[in-house]
């Protein structure tokens, strides 16, 4: 599968989450600025394959201030952009 996003993420950096029911990615992106995409994909369409993460959701205003996540626990993936 091919998407196109909204604008660059650091590939290197992309963090994978396999689980039975579904996968989970963390993609960074490449300049963190001080406003957020206003979706995921360069396209304005509804993915039905995509959702948020909204428990691990973080403002705009806090994005400095997020811990790092830990991918040892299952559930500790971050947000989905």
């Amino acid at each position: 599968m091919d998407l196109e996003f909204y604008d660059s993420i650091e590939t290197k950096d992309v963090k994978v989450n396999h689980t039975m029911k579904n996968v989970q990615l963390v993609l960074p992106k490449t300049e963190l600025k001080e406003e957020f995409w206003p979706r995921l994909l360069k396209e304005a369409q509804k993915v039905h394959f995509l959702k948020t993460d909204f428990d691990k959701w973080v403002d705009e205003d806090e994005q400095d201030e997020a811990p790092e996540e830990d991918l040892g626990n299952m559930g500790g993936m971050g947000k989905l952009l």
